[in-house]
């Protein structure tokens, strides 16, 4: 995980937006997807290291559909590209193998030409159904106010024991999407958390709480006058890059469209100032227009597009 950190932040100072990856992703996801502890060694991660050990560049298979690649700028096309594609390839096939039939691998082109050409010349082809994964950014110089409607509180989370609560705010908000995607019915509901599902999910909330980028003060909610929370965001900061991301952020479906999510960022964008930040940025599904037009509303502005590339494997 640290190694990977440091390539982050190290490749963010030199080349974003088209970086793209920022040390949040690394904090979030990892914690994400492990009910253990994140620092033990990920079967879907890979690191390529120089003479010296240092890290140089990481692929990432996100399930079997979904590759994310970074290559350090000063190591890129010296082969570390070739391998790493090929590692993604042969990994996907090894995740996808269980369901049999036809399956599809997507990865981003980073802006980066030499990528993009190896993709196209292996048997990608761009994703034409969306613009592409959308980056946005806003400096932290002049924050106006956003006060929550009457009747809601935004704070940060109070601790551990609001772990239940934090996580199942996010599911409601994530299970139950206010735009289409493909595959998903439009407008149904999402049936009810049962209890494994929410013992599992506040056991890896709380091992993200208990990670070393995790900052309570920065993991931010609404909560209602009966004490019900009603949406959330939570901040990362790259110290070394003075910018902090959202991720995640998300509202329940009862209490959307009342400013709710919105209060609690510009909450998390001044005590990100506070801390130092000098910008933020965060990041969404292309096909998410309702989050979209919460990020420009809150002033954040389009500073990278990637378009996605997709190849699909026999079965």
């Amino acid at each position: 995980m640290y190694a990977m950190l440091g390539l982050v932040s190290a490749s963010w100072k030199r080349n974003w937006p088209r970086n793209r990856f920022h040390v949040g992703d690394v904090w979030w996801y990892l914690g994400l997807g492990r009910e253990e502890t994140p620092d033990r060694p990920h079967p879907s991660i890979r690191l390529w290291a120089d003479s010296d050990g240092g890290a140089v560049g990481f692929a990432w298979l996100d399930g079997p559909g979904s590759g994310d690649v970074l290559v350090h700028p000063d190591h890129r096309q010296r082969g570390i590209e070739e391998e790493i594609l090929a590692w993604l390839e042969e990994r996907h096939r090894i995740e996808a193998a269980p369901d049999g039939g036809e399956s599809t691998l997507e990865t981003g082109s980073y802006g980066d030409p030499y990528w993009k050409s190896l993709l196209v010349s292996n048997g990608f082809r761009r994703d034409d159904s969306v613009d592409g994964w959308p980056l946005y950014w806003r400096s932290l110089d002049a924050l106006e106010p956003s006060a929550p409607p009457e009747g809601f509180v935004v704070r940060e989370v109070a601790g551990e024991h609001e772990a239940t609560a934090r996580t199942m705010v996010q599911r409601e908000a994530f299970a139950n999407l206010d735009f289409d995607m493909p595959g998903r019915p439009a407008g149904r509901r999402a049936p009810p958390a049962e209890r494994a599902e929410i013992e599992r999910r506040t056991r890896i909330y709380r091992n993200i709480m208990r990670l070393q980028g995790y900052r309570r003060e920065l993991d931010i909610v609404a909560e209602t006058a009966n004490g019900d929370l009603a949406a959330c965001c939570t901040c990362w900061l790259d110290e070394d890059n003075l910018v902090g991301e959202f991720e995640p952020v998300g509202c329940h479906p009862d209490f959307r469209q009342r400013g709710l999510t919105r209060s609690a960022m510009f909450e998390a964008m001044r005590r990100l100032r506070s801390l130092g930040a000098e910008a933020a940025v965060v990041s969404t599904h292309p096909l998410n227009t309702p989050a979209k037009a919460l990020y420009k509303s809150c002033g954040f502005e389009l500073v990278f597009l990637d378009p996605l590339y997709r190849k699909t494997f026999a079965g």
